[in-house]
């Protein structure tokens, strides 16, 4: 987020570049490592600020549509008992994983634009399984 604060602001030319370089040193994360998890509401009030910020959102997903080569959907931001939903977004994932709309889920993804909407670029998912369910 700080660094879509230079790129985006009146920061000299050479800053903007350094904010840019340092984006090649940095590893993309996992569930442990995010730090700093924003809210689907502080991301949908500012996109651009956010913009390639690493989020984990929890509710579930919907409307899934399965590829050999990817997975993608609507997905519901909210409690795992769907409780309140704060927001619905596309997911995309860039491989084949078989999701259960009818079970919470937690997943790890890139804040995207895509037609000027929001999108969450899915890298990873964690969907428990439920004792019981054959999965």
């Amino acid at each position: 987020m700080e660094r879509n604060r230079l790129l985006n602001s009146n920061a000299s030319t050479a800053i903007r570049q350094k904010a840019r370089l340092l984006v090649e040193y940095m590893e993309d994360p996992d569930f442990t490592t995010i730090k700093d998890n924003y809210s689907y509401t502080q991301v949908a009030e500012d996109p651009y600020l956010y913009l390639d910020c690493w989020v984990i959102w929890a509710g579930r997903v919907t409307n899934v549509v399965e590829t050999p080569s990817s997975t993608g959907g609507e997905f519901l931001i909210a409690s795992d008992n769907l409780a309140k939903i704060d927001g619905i977004i596309p997911m995309r994932l860039d491989t084949a994983v078989s999701l259960d709309p009818q079970k919470p889920l937690r997943i790890l993804g890139q804040i995207a634009l895509q037609d000027g909407k929001l999108l969450l670029k899915g890298r990873s998912v964690h969907q428990p399984v439920q004792p019981g369910s054959g999965r």
